[in-house]
């Protein structure tokens, strides 16, 4: 079981950085090593959707957040989707969401001023120490996928740990993959990831990757997790709207400074990085 999960993770991955490409039954097939008759029915089986609406929803997704954080016009938001021109897209927009892009982005707009308005009045944009630019190189690391709420990532940082030796304090790293105000919570994915370096070595099996790098946007969070959206909505709404940045077509990520388990949730500290470019 553990080898053909690692084979649908691998088709995962590889769907997220080539949307903007025609993808395939087939190619996606040759992507697992799997024939594409037993590929559909194993990654059915592994994901709970079909290839095409795994596909399908992460183009959505994808489109949901860039009208939503950018300002793009919605035929390059269609074109960066992979699909070939902005009607074909609107039509599946409006199947998936129940609403036109246009509409969307308007009502998506309105939620998000209303929030940092909010967020501010609660001075909770104390929390977040002033953004910082850094120049991030590649790096390695193991890691383990959750499928589901993010209050229940917890599990995955469970079998990562329990899956790796380590010798010094770790570079402890999450890709959250989706914005749970789009995303049904039960397809909401996540990787736990481990920084791999002098002092962790891997128990037989675990998965690695080679996280890109890059122009990163760096702020840090202060407290619970249960209010990190807070600085999310604040980087994203108010910080990259002015910053002269846009985003780059790479997940974010989510870098924990100290203990995820011993600190008083008051206490946590996080840093979150945004990819962009000039």
């Amino acid at each position: 079981m553990k080898q053909y999960t690692h084979k649908i993770s691998l088709v995962s991955q590889y769907v997220r950085e080539h949307l903007q490409e025609k993808l395939d039954l087939a190619q996606l097939a040759q992507v697992a090593h799997l024939s594409p008759y037993h590929f559909h029915r194993i990654f059915r089986a592994l994901s709970g959707e079909t290839v095409h609406s795994f596909v399908n929803r992460l183009r959505m997704e994808y489109a949901a957040n860039r009208l939503k954080f950018t300002d793009w016009k919605i035929g390059d938001i269609a074109s960066s989707a992979g699909f070939d021109n902005p009607e074909t897209f609107s039509r599946a927009f409006v199947k998936h969401f129940g609403h036109p892009p246009r509409d969307f982005r308007k009502v998506q707009l309105d939620i998000t001023e209303t929030r940092i308005e909010n967020i501010i009045k609660k001075r909770l944009s104390e929390t977040l120490i002033p953004v910082r630019i850094e120049s991030i190189g590649e790096l390695k690391v193991a890691y383990v996928e959750h499928k589901g709420p993010y209050h229940k990532v917890g599990q995955a940082w469970g079998r990562l740990l329990k899956s790796v030796d380590i010798r010094s304090k770790p570079l402890l790293i999450g890709i959250p993959y989706n914005d749970p105000m789009i995303t049904e919570k039960k397809l909401i994915r996540y990787d736990a990831c481990i920084a791999l370096d002098m002092g962790v070595s891997l128990k037989e099996g675990m998965p690695t990757r080679t996280l890109e790098g890059g122009l990163f946007a760096i702020g840090t969070h202060k407290g619970s997790f249960d209010a990190i959206d807070d600085s999310y909505n604040l980087m994203y709404g108010l910080w990259l709207s002015n910053s002269g940045y846009t985003l780059r077509d790479v997940p974010g990520r989510e870098v924990y400074l100290n203990s995820l388990d011993k600190m008083e949730k008051k206490e946590l500290i996080s840093d979150i990085y945004l990819p962009i470019k000039k």
